[in-house]
């Protein structure tokens, strides 16, 4: 299943909040030339679908650990998309299982709001508060170049880092439970990102990581 382009979402210039459909509002994160990252904060209205995700999601069996990243890895994954595409990371190839209908309406709404195509979902599951994801880009040869990379958060809020190749300048963002982040542009070749250890007594958190991926 592809999801259509269907909205336009223009996040240049100078503003740092959006008013948008669906949900509430968008707020620039990086407005770095080629580089920009915003974020969503969802309605009130829309948390029984993520609720639903959420649950479908820790229940799902496909979750497993990347041996290729080590036994210490606490990180678990598993992938869905359009039949026969698959997507390569550190030694990993992940194939996408057909699209479950308990996350089909969450796509939509992501690809209406940022007006961008996702075919291809790659799931991470933490299951507490010391699971995390070390520093990294998004920039594996199976994507698009230059697609935007959407993050939809659900559970407990986890802190995500965001850090500048060049200088090596760092800042975070709380991605709170129904949250969107968009990472567009050329922000992958320009910019790292990490997921940061929660406090403990957290709860599991999910990240659903949209993406376009070269058919």
């Amino acid at each position: 299943m592809t999801i259509p382009h269907t909205i336009s979402v223009d996040v240049t210039g100078d503003q740092s909040t959006i008013e948008l459909p669906g949900l509430r509002w968008a707020r620039l994160i990086i407005d770095d030339g080629d580089n920009r990252v915003y974020l969503f904060e969802p309605r009130g209205d829309l948390a029984a679908e993520f609720d639903a995700a959420l649950a479908y999601l820790l229940a799902e069996p496909a979750f497993v650990r990347d041996k290729a990243l080590g036994y210490n890895a606490r990180r678990l994954t598993c992938a869905y998309g359009q039949e026969g595409l698959a997507c390569r990371y550190s030694g990993v190839t992940k194939r996408a299982q057909p699209w479950p209908i308990a996350l089909a309406g969450i796509v939509v709404d992501v690809a209406r709001l940022t007006g961008a195509e996702y075919n291809f979902c790659l799931a991470n599951l933490y299951p507490d508060h010391s699971a995390t994801l070390g520093w990294h880009a998004d920039d594996e040869r199976d994507l698009e170049p230059g697609a935007s990379i959407a993050i939809v958060s659900l559970g407990s809020p986890r802190l995500l880092g965001l850090q500048r190749v060049a200088d090596g300048h760092t800042q975070s963002v709380l991605l709170s439970h129904g949250s969107v982040l968009v990472m567009a542009g050329r922000t992958q070749e320009h910019y790292k990102h990490c997921v940061c250890k929660g406090n403990k007594g957290d709860g599991p958190r999910v990240s659903l990581t949209l993406r376009q991926v070269r058919g």
